[in-house]
């Protein structure tokens, strides 16, 4: 075989596996389907666990539920300081991270494995969570990084 050959199949392995790890990262639905977004729908506000200082009520802990059907709720609005655990009742891998996939970089914050501290960093199988207290204020997105397709919205106030 010919030295340019040789380089040409080494560059097909090379493309192939490269493709294969994309592929397993973002396995899922396979799919990048964009996500549409209903601004005639009000995101419900969480109530969950709450605290009464002050004289005000405000929810400290919210729990979203990952199915296989998504998030749920797909939106929710918070306070400041409130802790947000992702719970994964799929059959399949939960990696809750920040928008936009696969960098990761929405919230605000750098930090994490890819490049934000808004992101869980690994896959968790069905019956296990993630936790993540939100402190900036503003409109976060968020996808499951094994089905970033797969969507939901955090409103911090």
């Amino acid at each position: 075989m010919s030295r340019n050959a040789s380089i040409f199949v080494i560059i097909i392995i090379v493309a192939l596996g490269a493709g294969g790890i994309y592929w397993y990262l973002s396995s899922g639905t396979g799919t990048y389907a964009p996500v549409s977004s209903n601004t005639d729908e009000t995101p419900p506000v969480a109530q969950n666990e709450t605290s009464t200082q002050g004289g005000s009520t405000a929810p400290k802990e919210v729990t979203v539920i990952y199915t296989d059907s998504g998030y749920s709720p797909k939106s929710i609005t918070v306070k400041a300081g409130t802790k947000v655990t992702f719970v994964n009742n799929s059959s399949g891998a939960m990696w809750t991270a920040s928008d936009p996939h696969p960098v990761h970089t929405a919230y605000p914050v750098s930090g994490g494995c890819i490049g934000s501290v808004f992101d869980e960093c690994k896959a968790d199988a069905a019956g296990a969570s993630w936790s993540f207290t939100f402190d900036k204020v503003g409109t976060w997105g968020y996808h499951n990084h094994r089905s970033p397709s797969v969507k939901g919205t955090v409103i911090v106030e």
